[in-house]
C-alpha cells in the first residue's frame, strides 16, 4: 500500500463510521473488487500449497463477465437471498451474503478489506445477516486453515461442527485444494 492510500486508511479508521446497506446492482463492481482483494489476502498459504496463482484461478481482479453476473444476481435476487455491503465514506468496504430456507440460514461470506478489518466492519455485517435470517441457525463454511476467521465466528457464537470438506470448485488441477470446515450458530 502506498504512503498516500496508508494515511487515507488512517484518516478514515479515525473517525471508524461505516454503515450497512442491502446490496443494488450498481454495487457489483465494488463488491467484486472486495472479494478479489480480500481472497488474495486469505487464501493463498504456504502449508496447503495454495499459491496466488491457484486463487486467481477462482477470481480475477478485473473480471468483466463475473461483476455482471453479479450485477443481473442482484437485480433479480430473491427474498431467500440477500447480499449487504459496509460503505465507509463512499467507499464499500465488506460484503455479506447468503440465503436461507425453512430450516436454516447459510452465510456464504463475510468480507472486509483487509486495512479496514478491526473495526467491527464484519461484527456489524453479520449482525445485519443475523437479523436478516431472524431467528434460525446459521451454518458458515470456512477454509480451515483461516484462522482469523474462525476466531471471527467463534467470537459471535459460532461453533465448530466437526464437519470437514472440500468443494469440487476448491480442487485445482495440480491437486492441491482449499479444504473446508462447517461452523453453526446453536
Amino acid at each position: 500500500m502506498s504512503v498516500k492510500a496508508a494515511l487515507f486508511v488512517t484518516l478514515l479508521s479515525m473517525t471508524n463510521t461505516h454503515r450497512i446497506k442491502k446490496a443494488t446492482e450498481s454495487d457489483a463492481a465494488a463488491i467484486h473488487e472486495v472479494l478479489y482483494r480480500t481472497w488474495m489476502d486469505t487464501y493463498p498459504n504456504e502449508e496447503y500449497g495454495i499459491t496466488i496463482e491457484h486463487i486467481g484461478r477462482l477470481i480475477a481482479a478485473d473480471d468483466q463477465v463475473a461483476i455482471e453476473k453479479r450485477r443481473q444476481m442482484l437485480r433479480e435476487i430473491p427474498a431467500s437471498r440477500c447480499t449487504y455491503v459496509a460503505i465507509m465514506h463512499d467507499k464499500t468496504v465488506g460484503v455479506c451474503g447468503g440465503f436461507q430456507n425453512d430450516e436454516f440460514a447459510q452465510l456464504k461470506y463475510v468480507y472486509v478489506l483487509p486495512e479496514f478489518q478491526g473495526m467491527g466492519i464484519g461484527g456489524s455485517l453479520l449482525e445485519t445477516f443475523k437479523n436478516w435470517s431472524g431467528t434460525k441457525m446459521i451454518i458458515v463454511n470456512v477454509a480451515v486453515y483461516n484462522e482469523k476467521a474462525i476466531g471471527f465466528y467463534k467470537n459471535h457464537g459460532f461453533v465448530d461442527t466437526g464437519k470437514r470438506f472440500t468443494k469440487e470448485r476448491y480442487v485445482f488441477g495440480d491437486g492441491k485444494s482449499i479444504p473446508e470446515m462447517e461452523l453453526k450458530t446453536l
